[in-house]
């Protein structure tokens, strides 16, 4: 008798606690179709499109926090570093231009390279700084009280440009189920 209400309670739990997902995703589904249709304009397509959620977290400020660190470091590995490699690289470029040819217009791009320089390893530096105290917030910050979703899954769509499109999902939404842009997080 104990092991047949243990049963029915375990299946109580497990039957309720897919349900709440599953009401949990309806309402998200909404919010994410009409952003995919204002990223996407005339690309999206409501019949032929699929967004599939996979999985969704809840996200404290200790994972705002940790997230925030994470695009900081994608923004600086992918768009900072090799912007800089870039102008180092014209750097180089102008002053051989300059040495083997000091006219006036080889001159000036070479100080306007190096200005550049200079003001982009400084913005590096801050950006630098700005993911070690995020870091170092992120060991202190409240792990338990909720500030959004975090919504992972995947989004299937036919650009008329690039054909059939595959695209990992993974969006922020607040309590009320709205998308959460980017900026939104690494600016708070």
């Amino acid at each position: 008798m104990k092991k047949r209400l243990l049963s029915i309670l375990c299946f109580g739990v497990i039957f309720g606690s897919c349900v709440k997902e599953a009401k949990l995703e309806d309402q998200l589904m909404p919010s994410l179709v009409h952003f995919f249709e204002v990223q996407l304009g005339e690309d999206f397509d409501r019949k032929n499109d699929k967004i599939t959620i996979t999985k969704v977290d809840t996200l404290t400020e200790k994972g705002r926090l940790l997230f925030k660190t994470n695009e900081l470091q994608r923004q600086l590995e992918e768009e900072g570093l090799p912007r800089y490699e870039r102008l180092k690289d014209d750097l180089a470029f102008f002053t051989q231009q300059n040495e083997i040819d000091p006219t006036r217009t080889n001159q000036e791009q070479l100080v306007l390279v190096k200005e550049t320089c200079a003001e982009f390893e400084e913005d590096l530096q801050a950006l630098k700084d700005q993911i070690e105290e995020t870091q170092q917030k992120s060991l202190t910050a409240d792990s338990l009280q909720f500030m959004a979703y975090r919504v992972h899954g995947f989004f299937t769509y036919t650009s008329k440009k690039e054909g059939k499109q595959d695209i990992h999902l993974q969006v922020l939404m607040n309590d009320r189920f709205e998308v959460i842009p980017v900026e939104d997080i690494l600016a708070y």
